[in-house]
């Protein structure tokens, strides 16, 4: 960043390594406010800063974000998982569905579906998600879905055997998701677990003192 300390893409590379990391929320918000006032127009920007507002548990700084990037680019994906996520962390899974099947009508892509699932689980409508878990199973045996999307749908389902085994997969393949799991609401189900603390020693992204 010393060498172009206006770059939007330097300033949330490292607001995303400070909340995901360091888990240093307020530095974090510092590097998102800066990345805003440089480039307060881009969708793209604002969709990524709602992730960062999300991952350091600033709700409202989230939303605020994702509308705006839907108001410049309606048909963007990532604000509709910010949205999503949000009304999941708020405990509103009803509406958690309604942001993530428009994530899914955007691009029905296998993250859309984990999340969806994920959701549709918590939500209490299991026989949905379940169709959605027989989609992605059926996509794997037609090529690569990434464990990762299964470790989020079992969260979700509250089969924390099985997330813990497709997190293990992820490892073994290298799935550059995981290093989101100390923040990202879809492994909230899995803090209590004191495996989940266990892989992220394991991952280098235990709680710094």
């Amino acid at each position: 960043m010393s060498l172009n300390p206006s770059s939007a893409s330097a300033h949330l590379s490292y607001a995303l390594f400070l909340a995901a990391v360091r888990r240093n929320s307020t530095h974090a918000v510092q590097q998102v406010t800066a990345t805003i006032r440089t480039d307060p127009l881009s969708p793209t920007t604002a969709a990524l800063a709602g992730w960062i507002f999300l991952f350091v548990g600033d709700l409202e700084g989230a939303s605020q974000q994702a509308l705006r990037a839907l108001a410049v680019q309606p048909d963007a994906l990532h604000p509709h998982y910010v949205l999503g996520w949000v009304a999941g962390r708020r405990d509103d899974w009803p509406r958690a569905v309604v942001h993530f099947e428009r994530a899914a009508a955007v691009s029905r892509e296998s993250i859309s579906l984990s999340y969806l699932g994920h959701a549709l689980a918590r939500a209490g409508r299991r026989d949905e998600a379940l169709l959605l878990l027989n989609e992605l199973r059926a996509r794997r045996q037609r090529g690569r879905v990434s464990p990762y999307c299964f470790a989020v749908w079992h969260a979700g389902a509250g089969e924390t055997d099985e997330a813990f085994a497709y997190l293990e997969q992820c490892l073994e393949h290298r799935e550059s998701r995981i290093f989101w799991l100390p923040v990202t609401p879809a492994s909230d189900l899995l803090r209590g677990d004191p495996r989940f603390s266990a892989f992220l020693e394991r991952l280098g992204l235990a709680v710094p003192d």
